[in-house]
């Protein structure tokens, strides 16, 4: 699993984030659920193994920076009584 967030640097921008598979199908997109116009995909399963590719675009047609910042969930642990 896997959370990307895309967070516009400079003042009023909106960006929005698509995540790309390995076979170049859009799989998840997101504008606007990490708040301030800013893009959130939040613990997303990846349907495929493989390279996929993140795109970042501005919903008005303004410049500046936008950070992205990937995160991998950490697995999930079964417990198991001894």
């Amino acid at each position: 699993m896997i959370t990307l967030r895309a967070t516009g640097k400079s003042l009023g921008l909106d960006p929005h984030v698509t995540l790309i598979d390995p076979n170049k199908k859009r799989e998840a997109s997101d504008d606007d659920s990490g708040g301030h116009g800013n893009s959130l995909i939040k613990n997303h399963a990846l349907k495929r193994s493989g390279q996929y590719t993140v795109a970042v675009g501005l919903a008005e047609s303004k410049e500046g920076d936008v950070e992205i910042s990937p995160e991998k969930a950490p697995p999930k642990v079964r417990s198991r009584r001894s």
